[in-house]
Order: C-alpha cells, then structure tokens, then sequence
C-alpha cells in the first residue's frame, strides 16, 4: 500500500479474526461474508475508479475463479485446487501463511518498478544492532 498499490481483501469468510487482520494491516476496502465474490468486487472497482485490467486477485479456492477470470493478474498457492492452478498466471512456491501473499507483493512491486526503492529505504535504515552484536 505504501507504494501505491490499493490493496482489497474479498472473503466469503464472516470471522471476527479476518477482520481484525485486516485492520491491523490498515487494509481499507474488506468485503466478507458472500461467496459469490464477483458482485462486490465489480462494485469496489467501480467505486475506486480502477478498470479491471489494472486489478490483479490472488485466489485459493473455487469462489475465487470469477474474480481471478476478470482481473489482468491472477495468483494462486500450491495448495488450491488444480482449476484454480489452472486459472493462476502465477502459483506462488512459498506455502500460505508463511509468505505467499508477500511474494505476489514483491512481484507485482517488481513488475511495476517499485520494489528496488522500498527494499533501499530498509537498508538505509539505521541497523538496531551495533555491528559487534549482529
């Protein structure tokens, strides 16, 4: 988000913790509990302004298809069923839970020329170690 990727999170799940996540994460636009997944995003990409051909969704499961079907970039994991593989421009290696959502966000950083500016705003970043303790 801070280099100006709007980033939705669309659930067919209703659980107290999804939403907790998000908000953590300051992810604005959460739309949860509907399985058929298709209206609300055409609705949030209408409100947004942002023509699907600039939307990318990352999917796992079934309910996921239309949406990964009408974005210009789709995305998968390893675990998802093999039509949703299918439908998957990319299948991310990295298991969910332990990273795949960042390594799609590194590709499209990187696809988009964003990804070497914020890697070098860490590493100008004062190290919170001394060099002796590292």
């Amino acid at each position: 988000q801070l280099a100006g990727v709007t980033v939705a999170l669309i659930t067919g799940s209703s659980a107290p913790a999804v939403a907790h996540r998000a908000q953590r994460l300051q992810i604005e636009h959460v739309l949860q509990g509907n399985d058929d997944k298709l209206p609300g995003w055409r609705a949030l990409v209408a409100r947004l302004g942002i023509a699907p051909s600039a939307c990318a969704h990352m999917g796992d499961d079934l309910p996921d298809l239309p949406l990964m079907r009408a974005s210009a970039a789709a995305f998968s994991v390893a675990h998802a069923p093999l039509v949703v593989r299918e439908a998957a421009h990319y299948v991310a290696r990295t298991p969910p839970g332990l990273g795949a959502v960042r390594e799609v966000c590194e590709l499209i950083l990187e696809a988009r020329g964003a990804l070497g500016a914020r890697v070098a705003q860490y590493d100008s970043a004062p190290h919170p170690l001394p060099a002796s303790r590292r």
